[in-house]
């Protein structure tokens, strides 16, 4: 057992978020010189059931050993009936909670490396409606040439962060989480929570129930504090203010005159548009 070889491998799991125990168990297998091992490991990652089950060998001409993939099986919950499992290889670089967020159907912003060993930034999200030959879920990439701006769209974000928590915020929906942030809502402030959406360049937006909200809802919400959306479709004050004065026309004034005496009231709007 080469001892430099042992503290790569023990950071590569740390850092990948498993426990102290899987490790010095990882390091007691290592110890035996097995050709090959497999360690499991179940965790709890936003009330799911996670199982994690990491494949190690050793090389054929030294001593030394190499993680090479995790297979992680999402377990179903009240709202979802079916496991969901996939194969995460070590050359993504895919950490516990980021293979979770994978299988959540969200994209994570990694560093990855072609062919000539050069890196480039890109978008991974899993397309959980097809599957490939080795039982895998397709994953789709979105090369950083795609043109999505995350820390723009932060930037649009219609609340106040200081650029500690603008960037705080960033890494946090790179590694696919989906992260609250307070928002003047109704004319209170209410907890939204945010994901990033590469494949169509925007945010996605969610209430505390996990309920989705479309981006022309949120901005009602914002703008005009106490209009209801519950058909998804706008309300339109202006055309119906419209149609009371067309209705009242006929038992008052002559047309010229009621049309005259119409002002139509500026809006005003709060923040920043999304």
């Amino acid at each position: 057992m080469e001892q430099k070889n042992l503290e790569f491998l023990k950071d590569k799991l740390k850092y990948s978020g498993f426990d102290p125990e899987l490790i010095q168990e990882m390091e007691k297998q290592i110890e035996k010189g097995l050709k090959e091992f497999q360690l499991q490991r179940t965790m709890e990652i936003e009330g799911s059931k996670v199982d994690f089950n990491l494949h190690f060998n050793k090389s054929d001409t030294s001593e030394m050993y190499f993680f090479n993939k995790t297979d992680v099986t999402l377990n179903p919950t009240m709202e979802n009936g079916a496991a969901v499992n996939h194969t995460f290889y070590q050359n993504q670089n895919i950490s516990a909670k980021e293979a979770f967020n994978l299988l959540q159907g969200r994209a994570v912003n990694k560093t990855l490396f072609n062919k000539e060993g050069h890196s480039y930034q890109a978008w991974l999200q899993l397309d959980l409606k097809e599957k490939d030959k080795n039982n895998n879920y397709t994953v789709n990439q979105y090369h950083e040439n795609y043109g999505y701006n995350l820390k723009d769209l932060i930037g649009q974000l219609p609340v106040k962060l200081d650029e500690r928590q603008g960037e705080w915020l960033e890494k946090s929906l790179q590694k696919g989480n989906r992260h609250g942030v307070a928002m003047e809502m109704d004319g209170k402030k209410e907890r939204i929570y945010v994901e990033a959406n590469p494949q169509y360049k925007t945010l996605n937006f969610y209430d505390q129930a996990g309920k989705r909200i479309s981006k022309d809802d949120l901005k009602v919400k914002m703008e005009h504090p106490g209009t209801k959306q519950s058909t998804g479709q706008k309300q339109e004050p202006a055309k119906q203010e419209k149609k009371n004065d067309e209705g009242s026309k006929k038992k008052t004034a002559p047309k010229v005159n009621q049309r005259s005496s119409v002002k139509k009231k500026p809006s005003k709007k709060k923040g920043v548009g999304i």
